[in-house]
């Protein structure tokens, strides 16, 4: 579940280092993220700390990099943790952070290589 460094393997924050809480208390996952499916509580529940921590949990397991299909034979899913969870809904694979991913990783691979 944790990589080496003892980190989950995500990109994405969502749910887990940051929430989103509105007027009315119902706490979402983040800002892009705040349909009826996607309420974690209210935070004028009394369990509600309690499903913040439950929901953070299921998240990670969820959204591991290890466990998105698009990401599985992918030789930088270590690098980009599989991106933002509400641009890439229902396991589609987000085009823009792998083509960034792809072209920075060989950029700055070919920087290095030519300064040795």
């Amino acid at each position: 579940m944790f990589g080496n460094e003892g980190f989950p393997v995500t990109h994405c924050g969502a749910g887990v280092t940051s929430l989103s809480i509105h007027p009315d208390g119902n706490v979402y996952p983040c800002v892009k993220r705040y349909n009826e499916t996607d309420l974690i509580t209210n935070i004028f529940e009394m369990e509600a700390v309690n499903d913040i921590i439950n929901h953070r949990k299921e998240l990670i397991e969820k959204d591991l990099v290890d466990n998105k299909k698009h990401c599985q034979k992918c030789d930088l899913k270590y690098f980009c943790g599989g991106g933002c969870r509400a641009e890439a809904t229902n396991d589609l694979p987000c085009k823009y952070n792998c083509s960034y991913y792809e072209f920075a990783l060989e950029y700055y691979g070919e920087k290095i290589h030519n300064q040795s």
